[in-house]
């Protein structure tokens, strides 16, 4: 009887331990399933990675010594398949260096605004983490021999070298360089970290540059009756969403009012997705290609201006400027000789009194750049309840044509303070959105860059500065360069390229030809 209970009391645990090991394939599986329903690539290659971290993560639970790693190690497990997981369902591609930036550059009010936005991410993510953790307790492959994690650390440390050497044949990994890590790493069963790496080394450099100036040669400034060339930088704002550019909604009313004394862009093509990239592309003299520098960021047009000892120079933000983890373009913004961050701003209205006072001073000539919230996501928090206007189509639509409607009452407010003066403003949005499910999100589509791009000038201005109607000639918003050159006289300095192409810098740094986009909803 005794023999009898025990053979089964054995049995009992064996089926224990059959269904935790089914438990951790199903759960191992997860991230792979969604990898292989929206990735062309790397799906084997992600599932032999996870396998391999899984199997280490068992083995060091093992021994009460090494449990500490082992929890580390899952940890890792989830936040690396998260970030993947979140970065292939909403965006279609791997997690980038873009998108790296994006995090590093993120100030507390847009981190809590994104926890607030995708907290139930956050729920999935600790409860696949405690799941997993459930089954490493009762240690389903307690009989794997110990040498076998000898042996799976090995693969684990050579596997990526040898996959980074077929990869990349010409690396010497007996001296292998710094800048080579983010390449070992996205090997690895971490692959996800990668680009934080690369992004860092990014900001790095922006520190250090920040302090150099630029040396341009002898050139000459052309005079004029121009006092204010406004340029306001719109965030996410996407053509279509525009009344000026024929939404049915009217998201743009007091803009179209001003039509007689607007020069407008029907096809303007932003040169990244991105804010990074797109910004840095639209002020510095930097075209999109696979040699992109943050160094050459600084040729740029604030830096021009300030060499001319005719323009003084401004910039104005509703944006935080973040400190330690700064924005690749703040390379540019911090050769303005006046600067100004309302870090506190809850819309962007709120940066007429410090413009109202820039047009006060006692300079005879100003170049000024305003940065706005746009219609950053959330879109709700855009703007203010009276703004809540658009209700006809989903939430997420109706809250970001608000938010348009809003950045239309801005700039009206900004363009009342030029009237009376000689002055141009000019607005370009640094990147659009595409529309997938009806969630508007951050996608290399023809759709997410196409922007609104437009010049105003006042009545007083000198007839040669009042141009007026529409021209359908795809531009690249990289072209801003050269506009403001002409309105501030710069002569004897070559232009800048004009990017007939219309290339694109895409999330990975890598370059496309808007021809060849998805067109995107």
């Amino acid at each position: 009887m005794k023999k009898y209970y025990t053979s089964n009391k054995v049995s009992n645990e064996y089926k224990s331990y059959d269904k935790n090991i089914f438990g951790l394939f199903f759960l191992l599986l997860i991230p792979n399933v969604v990898f292989y329903i929206y990735l062309d690539e790397f799906r084997t290659t992600i599932f032999c990675s996870n396998l391999i971290l899984m199997l280490v993560i068992y083995l060091l639970y093992k021994n009460k010594y090494s449990r500490i790693l082992s929890i580390t190690g899952l940890l890792l497990f989830v936040v690396n398949n998260g970030i993947a997981m979140f970065n292939v369902v909403y965006y279609r591609d791997l997690f980038n260096i873009s998108m790296a930036l994006s995090i590093l550059s993120t100030n507390s009010g847009e981190a809590l605004e994104i926890l607030k936005e995708y907290y139930f991410i956050f729920l999935l993510g600790t409860a696949y983490f405690g799941l997993l953790f459930c089954i490493v307790r009762r240690q389903p492959l307690k009989n794997v021999n110990v040498r076998l994690l000898l042996i799976i650390s090995v693969l684990l440390t050579i596997l990526p070298s040898y996959r980074l050497h077929t990869t990349f044949l010409s690396t010497n990994f007996g001296a292998m360089s710094e800048t080579k890590t983010p390449d070992y790493l996205m090997c690895t069963p971490i692959y996800s970290f990668s680009p934080f790496i690369e992004a860092i080394s990014f900001l790095n450099q922006v520190q250090y540059l920040e302090n150099l100036d630029f040396n341009y040669p002898d050139f000459t400034t052309k005079p004029n009756d121009l006092e204010n060339i406004v340029v306001v930088i719109g965030e996410s704002a996407r053509k279509d969403a525009l009344s000026l550019y024929g939404n049915s909604y009217k998201t743009t009313p007091l803009i179209e009012k001003r039509i007689d004394n607007l020069y407008v862009y029907d096809h303007a093509i932003s040169a990244s997705p991105f804010t990074n990239a797109a910004v840095s592309l639209l002020l510095s003299r930097q075209l999109p290609n696979s040699d992109f520098k943050v160094e050459n960021n600084l040729d740029n047009i604030i830096s021009l201006a300030n060499q001319s000892k005719v323009w003084e120079t401004y910039w104005l933000s509703t944006q935080e400027n973040l400190g330690v983890y700064v924005n690749l373009f703040s390379v540019l913004s911090y050769k303005a000789k006046n600067k100004k961050w309302i870090h506190k701003s809850k819309f962007d209205e709120e940066i007429v009194p410090a413009y109202s006072k820039a047009l006060q001073d006692s300079n005879q000539k100003r170049l000024i750049f305003i940065h706005i919230n746009g219609s950053h996501p959330i879109f709700s928090k855009r703007y203010p309840e009276s703004f809540e206007i658009f209700k006809e189509k989903s939430q997420n639509t109706n809250e970001y044509f608000n938010s348009i409607y809003y950045t239309d009452f801005v700039l009206d407010k900004l363009i009342k303070k030029l009237e009376k003066t000689n002055s141009i403003l000019l607005y370009v949005s640094d990147h659009g959105l595409t529309n997938k499910e009806n969630k508007l999100m951050h996608s290399p589509t023809k759709k997410a860059l196409e922007v609104p791009f437009f010049i105003w000038h006042s009545d007083r201005v000198n007839d040669e500065f009042k141009k007026s109607g529409r021209t359908e000639i795809p531009i690249s918003t990289t072209n801003l360069y050269n506009i403001l050159m002409d309105y501030m006289g710069i002569e004897g300095i070559e232009y800048k390229g004009e990017n007939a192409e219309l290339n694109i810098l895409k999330p990975n740094f890598k370059v496309v030809k808007y021809k060849d986009l998805e067109d995107g909803e």
